[in-house]
């Protein structure tokens, strides 16, 4: 068919179309995404937005960053900067939600070309449960290593291997060094090889029975000589002591 046969119409519609079918194949996409689809025009204004950021938001913005929390909001615009200039970096910020309520998000962002023209898309997911259950393990994290390192009780932690993971300041002077020279290293290099043997015994048992044993062990450090009680217990494929002279 020669061009001058084409419907000059036809001819203008087919960008139209294109961008027509552009439109409707984004929309399907993001229509029940349960994260939160966003594109933005590079200042910050909000050309599309996801149906889950209407749920979460109870409308849709306006321009990105409308819900942030206050102090977060320069952090923000510094990194929208940067996406802006291609930058990849992700992004935790706090939005409101429909409930008032605080929502950790992390986001990522790619600068794109739609209906020629850059822009950039912002994809949100709600990480709050993640946050609060990280929050909550470093408090629990700091409230076990108060505990563990103000007691005057030994207390450690092996792998399998009888190598320590874990050491209080109380064992490390119960076996004449500091903390640091005392992790990574198993019993061998601190005591006599008898009281090693019975060391590494008492922790097989440990391992093999997944029970806690309570026993007394007769243990030789340098030219000393001491009776210890020892707890050993077997957590997830290691040896958790706490022993008292």
């Amino acid at each position: 068919m020669a061009d001058e046969d084409l419907n000059p119409k036809e001819v203008e519609r087919e960008p139209a179309e294109v961008l027509r079918e552009q439109d409707e194949l984004f929309r399907a996409l993001t229509q029940h995404a349960n994260d939160l689809l966003c594109l933005n025009e590079l200042d910050g204004r909000s050309v599309y937005a996801s149906p889950s950021v209407e749920r979460l938001y109870g409308r849709k913005p306006t321009k990105m960053f409308e819900f942030a929390y206050p102090e977060d909001v320069e952090h923000c615009q510094r990194w929208w900067r940067g996406a802006v200039a291609g930058g990849t970096e992700r992004l935790h910020w706090r939005a409101r939600d429909n409930d008032g309520q605080w929502r950790w998000l992390e986001t990522s962002a790619a600068r794109v070309q739609y209906h020629n023209k850059p822009q950039i898309l912002t994809v949100c997911r709600d990480v709050t449960e993640r946050r609060l259950t990280e929050q909550e393990l470093g408090r629990t994290t700091t409230l076990l290593r108060a505990v563990i390192d103000g007691t005057t009780d030994a207390v450690f932690v092996k792998d399998r291997g009888g190598r320590y993971l874990l050491c209080n300041a109380a064992a490390a002077q119960f076996l004449g060094r500091t903390v640091s020279e005392v992790l990574e290293n198993d019993d061998s290099v601190f005591f006599d090889p008898v009281s090693a043997k019975v060391v590494k015994d008492h922790d097989e048992r440990v391992m093999k029975s997944g029970v806690a044993n309570t026993e007394e062990e007769e243990l030789t450090v340098g030219a000393i000589t001491r009776i210890v009680q020892v707890t050993k217990r077997h957590p997830i494929g290691t040896v958790a002591e706490m022993s008292s002279a």
